[in-house]
């Protein structure tokens, strides 16, 4: 890891998890909520973020029994025009 939790597992997934609850612009974003993930940042003050990711998986019940399957999921990249786009640019 990258970031003073080291490979603290348990630490990440609390820090992930209560970031979840934060209204900061970098704790919104499912992108830069996971920053100690990120081996190429130290200083986040220059991240600019739209609050981009957290893009919902779709069920696709017709696609599942078409499939033959159980349940299959999407994730419509385009549901969200600020995602992905945004930040990898």
């Amino acid at each position: 890891m990258y970031s003073e939790h080291g490979s603290d597992t348990a630490a990440l997934k609390r820090t992930f998890r209560e970031r979840r609850m934060s209204n900061a612009p970098l704790d919104a974003s499912g992108v830069w909520r996971y920053r100690e993930l990120f081996p190429f940042l130290d200083d986040y003050s220059y991240v600019t973020t739209l609050r981009e990711g957290s893009t919902p998986l779709l069920d696709a019940p017709i696609a599942a029994a078409y499939g033959g399957l159980a349940r299959i999921a999407f994730k419509h990249q385009g549901f969200n025009p600020r995602d992905r786009s945004k930040t990898t640019e």
